[in-house]
């Protein structure tokens, strides 16, 4: 299935590795023709910053919205060297494009979209970095619309982003709020699977996306595939746990890497001592170094008929302190070529050995009191 835009046609469907993604991204680009708005986490693509530089030259409006975290690197303790801007994001500032830089709320969180408007005509999004290693070293799936009402719906957001943002030169100085008021509340269309009903699209900082997640997992009636980046929801975890209790089948694909770090590796841990079925997997090249070869999917398929994917991690942090999108599709073309793409994924896995023991999930709120920086000191008295 093809998607029209300015006399090109660009893939519905796009999964790394199984096809060029970058190459699409630079062809929606160089067929822009009055202005593209991005909204980034991460951009360390030589290739698409010389397509942006084309279509700057050709009167193009480009606008970005980029994540803090990213414009301004931190050093991590015991990092063997200090952390750098990416030359692509210099280039940028350099050049004076038109970017605004975006902090999440509280200790962590970010801007975590990934996705482009064309022209106001053509939308693309998913789980893909703009970076080289999204594209050679990732399993990513990305999509592209030309449906207005979701078109429309990434030009609002893009404008609430922007709203939230701070020019560069002010970024550092800012003090960044702890709080911010929910994205534009346009309702969404909504489409019906088992019973229940989901919005096309929702947008974060909400914390409704993760009870929407909850909804799906317990409208499952045979079968859940999950393909899960990093992983911190109790709640989410509990709906898995209650979906294999009562006969789905349940499969959790997890990257290896993140299966490893403390916020995953008890999730991971928790649900196989309890017997759902759990496996990891890295890169799409064997023996490549873990810093770099990732399962950084974030989606899952339900029944083989329902998808939920977009940028967003399945933690409390993404849905209440980050900004991201999700999107909700039952397309039955759609579904069936994630539903493949997984089982590709799943062959590749390697399954995860329970542990002698099941550990103990943080609460609900335990997982809010995490996230938030500590509260100031009591007045003397």
């Amino acid at each position: 299935r093809s998607v029209p835009f300015n006399g090109s046609a660009f893939p519905s469907l796009a999964f790394r590795p199984d096809r060029p993604v970058e190459a699409e991204i630079v062809r929606a680009i160089d067929a822009s023709r009055v202005m593209i708005d991005i909204a980034l986490y991460e951009f360390k693509s030589p290739a698409i910053l010389a397509a942006l530089r084309r279509a700057r030259a050709n009167g193009v409006r480009i606008r970005l919205v980029i994540d803090y975290e990213n414009m301004f690197p931190r050093t991590r303790e015991g990092a063997k060297k200090p952390a750098t801007r990416s030359p692509e994001l210099q280039a940028l500032v350099d050049e004076g494009f038109d970017l605004l830089v975006l902090r999440g709320m509280q200790k962590f969180g970010i801007n975590h979209n990934k996705f482009m408007v064309f022209d106001g005509a053509m939308a693309e999004f998913g789980s893909y970095n703009y970076t080289q290693t999204s594209e050679l070293n990732h399993f990513e799936n990305v999509k592209f619309t030309d449906h207005p009402g979701h078109v429309a719906a990434f030009s609002v957001y893009w404008m609430y982003l922007r709203s939230q943002a701070a020019p560069f030169a002010e970024a550092q100085a800012r003090v960044w709020p702890t709080d911010v008021p929910l994205p534009p509340t346009e309702t969404a269309p909504s489409v019906e699977f088992n019973g229940e009903l989901f919005p096309v699209w929702h947008f974060s900082p909400d914390a409704a996306g993760e009870d929407h997640l909850v909804r799906l997992l317990g409208a499952a009636r045979e079968s859940i595939d999950i393909s899960m980046f990093s992983f911190r929801s109790t709640r989410i975890a509990a709906a898995i746990l209650a979906a294999k209790e009562r006969g789905v089948a349940v499969r959790v694909l997890f990257d290896k890497s993140q299966a490893q770090g403390p916020n995953t590796r008890i999730y991971a841990d928790w649900l196989a001592a309890n017997g759902v079925t759990v496996s990891l997997l890295a890169g799409p090249n064997p023996g490549g170094p873990i810093f770099s070869e990732k399962n950084h999917n974030k989606m899952v398929i339900v029944d083989g008929k329902a998808v939920e994917t977009g940028s967003m991690n399945w933690s409390k942090n993404a849905v209440i302190m980050n900004y991201e999108n999700m999107h909700f599709t039952t397309d039955p073309v759609d579904a069936r070529a994630y539903a493949l793409y997984f089982a590709d994924m799943w062959a590749l896995s390697l399954p995860l050995a329970p542990p002698a023991a099941a550990p103990v999930l943080p609460t609900d709120e335990e997982l809010v009191q995490e996230l938030l920086f500590a509260a100031p000191p009591a007045p003397a008295q």
